[in-house]
């Protein structure tokens, strides 16, 4: 199994909701070659494709949420992801 290492990089991320696109900064919390934790304040659904967008690299990667809970500050979500590919 891949390690995860923590990590804290600031990301856009973007997904499609009810027929509405949403955009929303997320932290990356922890990181592993399959997928990560990210700390958002609005979560995705689980399930939901996104694109998580790198401002100041410019890349992007489209990964899958597998699921949400409730942040360590109550106040934020952490999200599970895993990249597609």
């Amino acid at each position: 199994m891949p390690e995860a290492f923590p990590l804290e990089i600031l990301l856009q991320a973007l997904w499609t909701q009810g027929g509405t696109g949403c955009c929303e900064p997320a932290h990356a919390l922890q990181a592993a070659s399959h997928g990560g934790v990210l700390q958002m304040k609005k979560a995705p659904p689980v399930g939901v494709e996104m694109t998580l967008s790198n401002p100041l690299s410019g890349e992007s990667v489209v990964a899958r949420v597998l699921g949400v809970q409730p942040g360590s500050d109550r106040l934020s979500s952490e999200v599970t992801i895993q990249f597609r590919g």
